[in-house]
Parts: structure tokens; C-alpha cells; sequence
């Protein structure tokens, strides 16, 4: 493997925005720039391409994610994508196949569509889910909605194999990945802080005179 000095890196960090279910077009960007830099780290070792000249050599190195809510859910999930050391781009988003290997697709284009099915076989879709009462066996009244989805897509995104060796992970990282990547997230409150703005301008004040 071919190594850089620090200063020839370009490093970037990443800060993605609280987005509720728009979170995946988040993830949609995150799973393509995955793609490029992937295809442009191949392209820079491939010296039988008529094309080898032209690929910029310099190195691209994400060193930091973060963000909030549906941007904090998009971080983690990069994080466990690239620590699987294999990118498996969505090119169809119509093509489901690869959604077992593409931890941002699965998670919030599918959300849960695949992992439940009916008494006859079939796969539940969510919207079918959000409409279970299992939601109220403790007899709280927690969303108008079963929102038990969101915990079935969170274990699946954390499910690992028996036996993970985390140090592997950490060696299979892409090269266009930091091995001491940081990762920011940030918590927005819920109720909001009364504040108050003063709009009073020289007009309004000469109004208020007369």
C-alpha cells in the first residue's frame, strides 16, 4: 500500500444537518462521494489505463463527521459502512439487491420494508407497521404512530458478526478515510428559549412620537 506524508492530504470533515426523514438524500450523498473516492483511489493505482495520466494523484482524507438528529444518524452509519472496508455503491435506487451490503440504503430508503413478513411470506412495508398496536402493550401512549421501526432499524444498522475484531476493521479502512476519524454529534433542544428581538427601527420610534 502506498503511503502519504500528513502534508500531503487534503483533509475534509463533513457536517451533516438535522433532517428528519429527509435524512436520505444525506445518506445519498454521503453513499456517492463513498463511490467516487473510491473509484478515484482505484484509478490512481491503475497504470494500464490509457487514462493514468490524467487521475490527479493527490490524496483526499475525511477526517471528521458529524451532525445532528437525522445528520448524527447519517454519521454513524458512514462510519460502520466504510469500517466494513468494502463500498458497495447504489447505482439503481429501484435495485434492491445490494441492501443488505449498503448499510445508508437499507437503513433509510428500505427502513425496515425487508425485514418482517406476513403469515403468507410477503414483506411487510412500513407503512402497514406504523399501524401495529404492539406499541401499546405497556399501556403507555408513547405516538399516534408505532414508531418501534426506528429501534428495528437501529439493531440492524449495530448487528456485527460474532467473533468482530475491531482492529481488523480499523485496518481495512479505506485510505481516503482517517484511522482516527472523529466523530461529532450534537444534541438540539426540544423546547425552544424565549428570546426576545427588538424590531424597532428610527421610523417606528418617530411614529410613536407623533
Amino acid at each position: 500500500m502506498e503511503t502519504y506524508n500528513e502534508d500531503d492530504f487534503f483533509s475534509l470533515g463533513i457536517t451533516m444537518a438535522c433532517a428528519v426523514s429527509a435524512g436520505c438524500y444525506t445518506a445519498g450523498v454521503m453513499d456517492y462521494l463513498f463511490e467516487i473516492l473510491d473509484k478515484w483511489e482505484k484509478a490512481k493505482k491503475d497504470e494500464s489505463s490509457p487514462d493514468f495520466k490524467k487521475v490527479p494523484q493527490h490524496c483526499v482524507r475525511i477526517d471528521a463527521m458529524g451532525g445532528a438528529s437525522a445528520g448524527g444518524m447519517t454519521t454513524t452509519m458512514s462510519a460502520i459502512y466504510a469500517l466494513n472496508g468494502v463500498i458497495n455503491p447504489v447505482i439503481n435506487p429501484e435495485d434492491s439487491s445490494k441492501a443488505d451490503v449498503n448499510i445508508l440504503y437499507k437503513s433509510w430508503v428500505l427502513m425496515g420494508d425487508d425485514v418482517d413478513k406476513n403469515e403468507d411470506g410477503n414483506k411487510r412495508p412500513l407503512f402497514e407497521k406504523i399501524w401495529d398496536n404492539d406499541d401499546l402493550e405497556n399501556g403507555v401512549f408513547g405516538s399516534l404512530l408505532n414508531s418501534n421501526f426506528i429501534d428495528s432499524i437501529a439493531e440492524k444498522a449495530f448487528e456485527v458478526d460474532k467473533g468482530i475484531n475491531l482492529v481488523d476493521k480499523v485496518k481495512n479502512l479505506p485510505s481516503y478515510i482517517s484511522k482516527d476519524i472523529q466523530l461529532l454529534y450534537s444534541h438540539c433542544f426540544l423546547r425552544g428559549i424565549p428570546l426576545a428581538v427588538n424590531f424597532e427601527t428610527q421610523i417606528s420610534k418617530k411614529e410613536e412620537e407623533v
